[in-house]
């Protein structure tokens, strides 16, 4: 095992301050803790000077082309920063360069301007979309982190590579660390060095399968206070799969202190499974009045208490709807609504942000019961807000009594992990739909894009990405019609059924090379024999790169059928030499 100072300390998981409120406040400042300004800088840096080469590669290349799709890079880069902000600041200048390169240079731009703005706006799409994905990413981060920082016992969360990434305030407090003095060390400094050996193996074994290490051969485990005193202690050592990849789960306990807390590791135990097996219960269903009901169902069997409840804060933000509950009198539960003013329970929950205690409601001071737990006796109770969106909330979970009671920290902590999931199921919903409207949308537009291709009274068609035919409007259908099928088909076979050789060679390589490059080509004037019914026919065509709805580039193809045209031209002109010589003739009669 290396020093420290040899360590590798990359990694995505954020180092977190103990110190910090346990009640997810301020748990995107905390997140921000991973990040060493040394390493952000320069992550700031590169990601403007890539944004401002992207907006002057747009800006300068012509505007029928899509550079702004490089928008993503920047975007990606952002999942190297803390917070929220620089995802949604970065997407929003995206968004912004992408619209103003066609508003500046509109004027100048020949082309078909519907087909830059979809592009454009296939571009903002994605640089939403994985905005989302990073920020769905923080908030992984945000609820593994309010576990361990919840916990009763010492929790050292550590890399494969045996770097600590976090450590909760019981930790510290058993190895005399303060602030993030341990941020980055390597694991076995914890450990006195003729037992570092010892330590080292049961770390790299954690790492490949679970185990439950609580002594070293019958005998305590001894560990190393940062004075280098040593004291016995029981570990548990749990493998465990985090955003950043694997690593190990170090639960502490000093021998001296593990009567006394074997209660509570007994009760964190049994609240960690309730919330592990409730977020399994989430994923794995589809309605989320059944996640809610089943949120408050097992936090009040859990608690033991008579009464659970979940409400859900209205649009205008003035009351609260009971949307789940258990104990309440039938009838309540979806129809019950409580005021969100500051002088009731649920009211100034949300104004605070963070859970309240409330022992005994009678002589509580801070403000009344509202009439819900007047009507029901209710005596003690707790409740903490359910977040929502980032910077949002959407409600708030409670658990209530009717006789007086004294929660726990260990209460408190697993009801905000049951408001966590609860959450998080909430913004899943939220983003599902979002989803399925956005990809709706897209659909909508690929129609649109479709049906102005194939309802065209003019000919035009269109060859996809992998040089298929893909669209054939209606004003082409006419020289498509001795091919069955033909959308589908490789289109150099379509062009070798439609005309002789080398013309039809020549056609393909074309397309190829416009495909390829994005390179136009115009003829004006194309009168060749058909190769499937010998008809001569003359075309003025034209083809064009485009970017298809599903981001692949295609072609597209513009043309006029100009053989009657032709033709009349011809008979004209015979008639007008028929009539020279004929006038000709009575002259010299």
């Amino acid at each position: 095992m290396q020093n420290s100072e040899d360590q590798d300390t990359s990694t995505n998981l954020s180092l977190v301050s103990p110190h910090l409120p346990h009640n997810g406040k301020d748990l995107s400042r905390s997140l921000s803790l991973g990040k060493t300004s040394w390493n952000t800088v320069p992550i700031l840096i590169a990601l403007g000077v890539i944004i401002t080469a992207i907006f002057l590669l747009d800006f300068l290349t012509p505007l029928g082309i899509s550079i702004s799709f490089l928008y993503v890079v920047a975007m990606l880069m952002t999942a190297w920063l803390p917070g929220f902000l620089a995802p949604i600041v970065t997407a929003s200048l995206c968004t912004a360069f992408t619209l103003i390169v066609p508003a500046l240079t509109a004027s100048s731009f020949s082309g078909s301007l519907w087909m830059v703005l979809l592009n454009r706006g296939l571009t903002i799409a994605v640089v939403w979309i994985v905005a989302g994905v990073i920020l769905n990413r923080r908030h992984a981060e945000e609820t593994l982190i309010s576990l361990i920082q919840g916990s009763p016992v010492g929790e050292i969360l550590i890399d494969s590579a045996g770097s600590i990434r976090v450590m909760n305030r019981q930790a510290e407090d058993l190895f005399g660390y303060e602030g993030d003095e341990w941020a980055g060390m390597a694991v076995e400094e914890l450990v006195p060095k003729q037992f570092r050996t010892e330590f080292r193996k049961i770390r790299t074994d954690g790492i490949t399968a679970p185990m439950d290490r609580p002594s070293r051969h019958g005998r305590p485990l001894v560990a190393r206070r940062k004075d280098g005193t040593g004291f016995p202690i029981e570990m548990s050592v749990t493998s465990t799969i985090t955003p950043s990849g694997k690593g190990l789960l170090l639960s502490i306990v000093s021998v001296r202190e593990r009567q006394a807390a074997q209660e509570q590791l007994r009760i964190h135990a049994k609240q960690q499974s309730v919330v592990a097996d409730l977020g399994q219960f989430a994923l794995e269903v589809s309605d989320l009045d059944d996640i809610l009901n089943q949120a408050v169902q097992r936090m009040a069997e859990t608690l033991e208490v008579e009464f659970g409840k979940i409400l859900e804060l209205s649009p205008d933000g003035k009351e609260f709807r009971l949307r789940a509950g258990v104990g309440w009198r039938e009838g309540l539960v979806g129809d019950a609504t409580v005021g969100a003013e500051l002088n009731s329970q649920v009211g100034f929950t949300l104004a605070s942000q963070g859970s309240v205690i409330v022992e005994e409601l009678g002589s509580e001071s801070r403000f009344s019961g509202p009439r819900l737990l007047l009507d029901h006796g209710i005596v003690s109770g707790m409740s903490c807000v359910i977040a929502g969106r980032p910077g949002s909330l959407c409600g708030v979970l409670g658990a209530h009594t009717l006789k007086k009671r004294r929660f726990s920290d260990d209460d408190v902590h697993f009801l905000e992990a049951i408001a966590n999931v609860v959450g998080q199921s909430v913004q899943r919903f939220n983003a599902e739909a979002e989803r399925m409207r956005s990809e709706d949308q897209l659909r909508r537009s690929r129609d649109m894009f479709f049906n102005l291709i194939q309802n065209n009274p003019f000919g035009v068609y269109l060859v996809d990405s992998e040089f298929r035919l893909s669209q054939v409007s209606a004003g082409a259908q006419k020289v498509f019609s001795t091919i069955n099928p033909a959308i589908g088909r490789d289109f150099a076979e379509v062009l070798r059924i439609l005309w002789p050789e080398p013309f039809a060679a020549q056609v393909i390589e074309r397309f190829r090379h416009t495909l390829a490059t994005g390179e136009s080509y115009r003829s004006i004037d194309t009168t060749e024999a058909r190769n499937d019914t010998t008809e001569i026919e003359s075309y003025d065509w034209k083809i064009e790169r485009v970017t298809l709805p599903d981001g692949q580039c295609g072609v597209v193809c513009y043309f006029y059928d100009m053989t009657e045209r032709v033709r009349h031209e011809q008979e004209i002109h015979l008639l007008k030499s028929e009539l020279e010589t004929r006038y000709w003739s009575g002259r010299m009669n």
